[in-house]
């Protein structure tokens, strides 16, 4: 078996410093009563009871007995300086022990406030470490999100204008009746599409102009387009986009992008402009 470890912590030492006092303390009073035995009948038994007795203290009461009881003249009572001196000793024991209890408690203080900054040190280190991956995870988010949103324009044939981006579709795309808003196909490929890009991007407002070629009236066909163009609102509300992210206005004749005296060029300013634009 290994030897006990003797070594003893601060309170440890403190602890035995105080017994040792309180057994002084308690000599002292016997001595000051006058107890009919002399402290020399103690006897062995005595100083074994308290083998941790220092020897400054041991000198202190046996120098304070010899005074008290010197050779040859046997008294039952310490002399008053005696007292005054074994007291005066125990004091001032007492009161290193509590510079020593102090001194630990400091350091103690110290070490605990050593241990607080390092812990707050990690925990600052640990958070700027974290707000930094969030922002590159942010970044490699946006950059990934902006990078679709770009294939998605291309798919829709979209360019960007003074008043947004653009999606034009033609009346060969919408197949309305001629003359009318009403929509020839429930569900048109191309605005199916527009509808399910719109509910991915939901922070996009969408601006809707119908435009007509130059037959008929211009009044009417003002009207027209305007009907076109809510038309086409109801049936991207249907597709899921809601609907105080639209708004739908005619331009009538007023804008054509090809001849109206051609067949070919009038089919083309038979159109719905789609803006998109950010929310």
């Amino acid at each position: 078996m290994s030897e006990p470890n003797t070594a003893l912590t601060p309170r440890a030492t403190l602890a035995a410093g105080f017994l040792i006092l309180m057994f002084f303390a308690g000599l002292l009073l016997v001595y000051l009563v006058g107890p009919s035995t002399p402290p020399a009948s103690l006897g062995p038994s005595a100083s074994d009871s308290s083998p941790a007795v220092t020897d400054e203290a041991t000198g202190a009461v046996a120098s304070a007995a010899a005074e008290a009881d010197p050779p040859g003249k046997p008294g039952p009572e310490l002399s008053a300086p005696a007292a005054g001196h074994l007291l005066a000793v125990t004091q001032q024991r007492l009161a290193a022990l509590e510079e020593e209890l102090e001194e630990w408690r400091r350091q103690q203080a110290a070490a605990l406030e050593t241990e607080r900054q390092r812990v707050d040190a990690e925990l600052a280190r640990l958070a700027h470490a974290h707000r930094q991956q969030l922002e590159a995870a942010k970044e490699a988010g946006a950059g990934a999100m902006f990078a679709q949103l770009g294939r998605d324009y291309a798919a829709l044939q979209a360019r960007f204008t003074p008043d947004g981006i653009l999606v034009s579709l033609a009346e060969s795309d919408l197949e309305f009746a001629r003359g009318r808003d009403t929509l020839v196909s429930e569900r048109p490929a191309s605005l199916m599409k527009l509808a399910e890009f719109l509910v991915v991007h939901p922070d996009l407002q969408v601006l809707l102009r119908g435009h007509t070629d130059s037959l008929g009236g211009e009044t009417a066909n003002l009207v027209l387009s305007e009907q076109r163009a809510l038309a086409v609102k109801r049936l991207l509300v249907d597709l899921g986009v809601a609907e105080d992210r639209i708004r739908a206005e005619g331009m009538g004749e007023t804008d054509p992008i090809a001849d109206n005296r051609r067949e070919q060029g009038r089919e083309r300013n038979r159109r719905v402009e789609i803006y998109l634009t950010e929310g």
